[in-house]
C-alpha cells in the first residue's frame, strides 16, 4: 500500500522541451524535439517529471542539472520546470526522471525562461489556517428568512513593507450552491503588489519573511500552500500562474499573540518594522515560534538554552548601547529586560528570576558537573528547568513585541489571555512563586 505522502496532489501529461540539450538549428531558427511526459506534483516534496524517449538517444542527453524544461498539454496550458535534476530510472531504460522544486503552470504565451525573470506585478497567497486571524465578523445574525453575511469587495488592509511594495489583505466569503445546500465558507486572502515587475524569487524571499511574521503573530509554523502571480503586461491579465514548490511546515495555530483586530489594523507598520528588522529578528523569532508550536511537555538543557541564547542575541542586537551603557554581565542584561517590561502583567506574574535562569544558562551551557557550584548553586532541573524556560518564552515574547513598536498597552493585549498566560497559571505553585513565599 502506497504512503499517502507518495500520492501526488496532480498529475499533468504533455509534450516536453530541453533547451539546454535537445534543440537543434533549422533555417536560423533553434527548434526544440518534444519528447512525451508526465509531471506529477505532490506538494509536500519534489515535483517529479517522467520523459520518455527511443532509441537510439541515450540516457547521458539528459543527466545531470538542467535549468529549465519548457512544457505544454492540449489544453494550452505551458510549464516551466526549474531547477532540475535529471537521473536515470534503473526500471525502464527508456525513461528519464527528473526531479524539481520549482514548476510555473500558466497561460501565458511566452513562458518563463528563469526564476529571476522580472514579470510580476502581483504575488497571490493563500494560508489555510488564517480564516481566524482577521476579518471574523462576516456573519450576520440569522433573521427569519435564514442568514445574511457580509461579501467585502476591494481591499481591507494594506501596509508597505518595501518601497513600491504593498502586503493587502482582504476578507473573502465564497458561497457555493446545490439543489439542496448552501454552503458559505469564510477565508482571508493575501498578496504582494508591485509597482515595477519582480522575479518569483523576490516574490519567494517576501514570501518567506511574511510566513515568519504570521508564524509568530499565530504562535504556529506558517507555510503558503497556494502561490500565483500575475504579469505586469499579462496577454491574459484574468489569467494568473500557478508556483508548485515543495510546501513548508504548516502547524494549526496556538493563539493569536499578535492580534489583527485591534493591534495590527491600528498600527500596520508593526509589519514594516518587521520586514526591514527581518534579518535581525529572524532567529530569535524562529527558537521562539519552535518553542511554543513544538507544545513539549518538558524542556531539557538544549532547549532551554536556545531560549537563553536568544534573549541573550536580542539584547546585544536591540538594547546594549543604546543608552550609553555597555552590559556584559548576563544576569544583569536580564534584570535590565526585566525593568524595561516591568508593567507588563504576564511577567510580572511569573516571578522570573533572573539569577536562577543566569546560573542554569551558565550550568548547562558550560557543561558544568554537580560538585562544582561557583556561579550556578541556583541552576535548576527537571521539571523545574521546564518551568525556567517557559518563563524565558515569556520575557522573550515581551522582546520581540517591544521590537515591533508596541507600547506596554500594547503588550498586555497580546499576552492578557494568551496561551502564555494559561502556561504560567499552570505552573507548579513550587516553580512559580520565589521561595521567600512559602
Amino acid at each position: 500500500m502506497k504512503n499517502q505522502h507518495d500520492i501526488p496532489k496532480a498529475v499533468y501529461h504533455g509534450k516536453w522541451s530541453v533547451p539546454q540539450r535537445n534543440s537543434i538549428m533549422l533555417c536560423g531558427k533553434l527548434l526544440y524535439k518534444p519528447y512525451m511526459g508526465t509531471l506529477y506534483y505532490y506538494g509536500n516534496k519534489e515535483s517529479v517529471l517522467e520523459l520518455y524517449f527511443e532509441p537510439p538517444l541515450s540516457h547521458e542527453s539528459l543527466d545531470g542539472n538542467i535549468d529549465v524544461i519548457h512544457g505544454f498539454d492540449t489544453k494550452k496550458t505551458n510549464f516551466s520546470v526549474f531547477n532540475a535534476k535529471s537521473g536515470r530510472d534503473d526500471g525502464d531504460f527508456k525513461k528519464w526522471v527528473i526531479k524539481s522544486n520549482a514548476v510555473v503552470i500558466g497561460y501565458e504565451p511566452k513562458p518563463v525562461h528563469s526564476l529571476d525573470e522580472e514579470l510580476y506585478s502581483h504575488c497571490f497567497m493563500e494560508y489555510p489556517y488564517l480564516r481566524n486571524w482577521a476579518f471574523k465578523d462576516v456573519f450576520n445574525k440569522p433573521t427569519q428568512n435564514g442568514f445574511s453575511w457580509d461579501i467585502k469587495k476591494g481591499l481591507d488592509f494594506e501596509v508597505e513593507v518595501e518601497d513600491g511594495v504593498k502586503l493587502a489583505i482582504c476578507s473573502c466569503t465564497i458561497p457555493s450552491k446545490t439543489d439542496w445546500s448552501l454552503t458559505v465558507e469564510q477565508t482571508t486572502k493575501l498578496m504582494f503588489v508591485s509597482d515595477k515587475p519582480l522575479s518569483i524569487n523576490k516574490f519567494n524571499s517576501l514570501i518567506t519573511i511574511l510566513s515568519r511574521f504570521l508564524s509568530v503573530a499565530t504562535f504556529s509554523l506558517q507555510s503558503p500552500t497556494e502561490v500565483s502571480f500575475k504579469r505586469k503586461n499579462a496577454a491574459y491579465p484574468w489569467f494568473r500562474e500557478q508556483l508548485l514548490m515543495p510546501q513548508g511546515r504548516i502547524t494549526q495555530p496556538q493563539d493569536e499573540v499578535i492580534k489583527f483586530d485591534g493591534i495590527v489594523e491600528k498600527n500596520p507598520n508593526i509589519i514594516r518594522t518587521w520586514f526591514d528588522n527581518y534579518e535581525q529578528l529572524a532567529p530569535i523569532a524562529k527558537y521562539l515560534v519552535q518553542a511554543v508550536a513544538e507544545q513539549k511537555d518538558e524542556y531539557d538543557a538544549p532547549d532551554f538554552l536556545i531560549i537563553a541564547q536568544a534573549l541573550d542575541g536580542y539584547f546585544k542586537r536591540f538594547i546594549n548601547k543604546k543608552n550609553g551603557k555597555n552590559v556584559k554581565q548576563y544576569e544583569h542584561q536580564l534584570k535590565e529586560l526585566l525593568k524595561r517590561f516591568a508593567k507588563v502583567e504576564v511577567l510580572r506574574d511569573c516571578y522570573f528570576d533572573a539569577t536562577k535562569f543566569a546560573h542554569s544558562r551558565n550550568k548547562y551551557s558550560h557543561l558544568i558537573p554537580d560538585n562544582e557550584t561557583k556561579n550556578v548553586e541556583k541552576a535548576v532541573k527537571g521539571e523545574e528547568l521546564l518551568c525556567v524556560t517557559q518563563k524565558g518564552v515569556v520575557l522573550l515574547t515581551c522582546c520581540i513585541l517591544d521590537s515591533l513598536g508596541l507600547s506596554t498597552e500594547d503588550i498586555n493585549t497580546c499576552l492578557n489571555g494568551s496561551i502564555l498566560e494559561s502556561m504560567i497559571h499552570n505552573m507548579h505553585p513550587q516553580y512559580l512563586y520565589p521561595e521567600d513565599m512559602f
